[in-house]
């Protein structure tokens, strides 16, 4: 069965919903969250919604841990302060408590999904070049891991032939 793997929505409503109705026109029925549904963009309640309608799995994202928390926001970029303030006060209660839900990482079939690296999921940190993925590698415990975070498709193949 093909899977559609999407990330870093970031309440942009117009851009999920073509990728949805792209899905859509594809024939794909199972649709996974990389985290990251909420921040920076207008529709944090709107586009919330839509996942939690059709009940995707989903890991929490950054955007998605601090927009649905009341922590301090000191040392954060002032544009992306201002952006967490924005959507907290966006959401309603039921919104930032499924927010907080959400786990760092989620098994599903025979895959493993994060938002950042396995090795500290709730750090934060990118998974850019072969030394963060190589991190990563030691915490996986299925055959493919999806991560979104950097907003940049990439791929690591772990050569077990080593």
């Amino acid at each position: 069965m093909v899977k559609a793997i999407i990330s870093d929505i970031h309440a942009n409503l117009d851009a999920f919903e073509a990728v949805l109705k792209d899905i859509r026109d594809q024939g794909i029925k199972q649709i996974q969250c990389l985290g990251d549904v909420v921040g920076y963009n207008a529709n944090p309640k709107e586009c919330l919604d839509i996942v939690r309608t059709m009940n995707m799995p989903c890991v929490k994202g950054n955007h998605d841990e601090y927009c649905s928390s009341e922590e301090d926001l000191e040392g954060f970029n002032p544009h992306a302060a201002e952006a967490v303030n924005w959507t907290r006060k966006q959401l309603g209660k039921e919104d930032r408590q499924w927010l907080r839900d959400l786990k760092y990482v989620r098994l599903v079939a025979s895959f493993s999904m994060v938002h950042a690296t396995l090795d500290g999921p709730q750090r934060w940190g990118y998974v850019f070049d072969k030394l963060a993925a190589a991190a990563s590698f030691t915490y996986q415990n299925t055959s493919v891991c999806f991560f979104g975070h950097t907003h940049v498709p990439k791929q690591f193949v772990r050569d077990v032939g080593v």
